[in-house]
């Protein structure tokens, strides 16, 4: 039957729309069936709060006195921060008393992604270096460039007044590689970092994550399939190599000479706090692996200089009379072993290379006598 304007839709027509509804009405029944299902089972949304990061002008610091749970495809830790925004085995006001104490800077893997304070590798020494007095306060916020890690720094000591009696500065090959570089374009919410470009689409993912645990669940099973891909373990490979690449920017003398005079006007800051550097050369868990990925890409070693971002390192504290330690043997001599030193599906260190690097810090300072290194410039190797 017509009316005028109007024309009752065919019987094909309402057919293949009510078809259609039926298959929406399933598919969310059955992803409500499998939402309560997980759940039921505890596999809860994997950001069940707001993130851990505050804005700070263009970049971002750590939310104070902060308990949060975090959960991704690769681990899970629980994470507490004292009343000073930093890292600690739980929240509050942190005391800083008359003894000594030693400050910890870096990036990722000095925060120690993946793990609980106290299986970090800070956390490790913190607990070692207590018998001899000393305390410790573990200032490294993961992607912070070492212009964010001295902000910190300074701004910290402008607010306790009493500044450390040593600064331990990891460097890792990522943190070399981008020395000179600055966040300015960092979006903050609800916690999470976002480029400030298209955030977005990234903040529904966020989103999504908070609420759904059937949404975890199909997002964290396709990036294991993506992780066991050849192709993605060659782009990774890569990647790292491309650190070590003889054209890459620390292989010209002039950038090497701005990396210096980087370094150079931090050790005379801390000097003049009456705080000595110690410097800490981290490799990323990739760099164990180098003669692995030279095999899957079928690369020339020559094309590449394995020692480009340590030597640098090495001749500024040779010439500024500062400690270095390089953790680089200990960490190859266990991974030649056997031993699995980084997450399955993410390369920060497990809680066992953070045994180890904990251990192997505490030896190389805190293990002199007096509790603290002696600041006579030797380079370990």
């Amino acid at each position: 039957m017509e009316h005028q304007g109007f024309r009752e839709p065919s019987k094909p027509r309402r057919k293949a729309g009510t078809r259609l509804l039926i298959a929406l009405a399933t598919v969310a029944a059955c992803g409500l069936v499998a939402e309560l299902g997980l759940r039921a089972a505890g596999r809860l949304p994997s950001n069940t709060t707001e993130g851990f990061f505050d804005q700070h002008g263009r970049s971002y610091r750590l939310k104070k006195n902060l308990t949060k749970i975090v959960k991704i495809p690769s681990y899970s830790f629980t994470l507490y921060t004292n009343g000073y925004g930093f890292r600690d085995e739980k929240t509050g006001p942190r005391e800083i008393g008359p003894d000594p104490y030693v400050v910890f800077l870096g990036d990722s893997m000095t925060f120690a992604n993946g793990v609980d304070y106290g299986q970090s590798f800070v956390g490790v020494f913190a607990s070692l270096a207590a018998g001899d007095g000393t305390s410790v306060l573990n200032m490294a916020v993961g992607g912070h460039h070492l212009q964010e890690q001295r902000d910190v720094f300074r701004e910290f000591v402008e607010t306790a007044g009493r500044p450390p009696a040593r600064v331990v500065i990891c460097f890792s090959p990522i943190s070399i590689h981008g020395f000179d570089a600055s966040f300015s374009d960092v979006l903050v919410k609800r916690g999470y970092l976002f480029p400030r470009r298209g955030w977005r689409l990234a903040y529904l993912r966020v989103l999504m994550g908070d609420s759904s645990s059937f949404y975890c669940y199909v997002r964290d099973n396709i990036r294991k399939i993506q992780a066991g891909l050849s192709n993605n373990r060659l782009l990774y490979a890569q990647v790292h190599l491309a650190y070590y690449r003889r054209d890459s920017a620390l292989a010209d003398a002039a950038t090497v000479a701005r990396f210096d005079a980087e370094l150079a006007a931090f050790d005379d800051y801390l000097r003049g706090l009456g705080t000595a550097p110690v410097y800490v050369y981290l490799p990323a868990s990739p760099d164990l692996k180098i003669k692995d990925f030279l095999a899957q890409t079928g690369e020339d070693p020559g094309r590449y200089d394995f020692e480009l971002l340590y030597r640098p390192l090495e001749a500024h504290c040779r010439a500024r009379g500062i400690p270095l330690i390089d953790l680089r043997p200990i960490l190859k001599e266990r991974y030649d072993a056997g031993d699995s030193l980084n997450f399955m599906l993410d390369a920060h260190y497990n809680p066992h290379a953070n045994e180890i690097i904990g251990r192997a810090l505490y030896q190389a300072l805190a293990g002199r006598p007096g509790g603290l290194p002696s600041g006579d410039g030797s380079a370990s190797r």
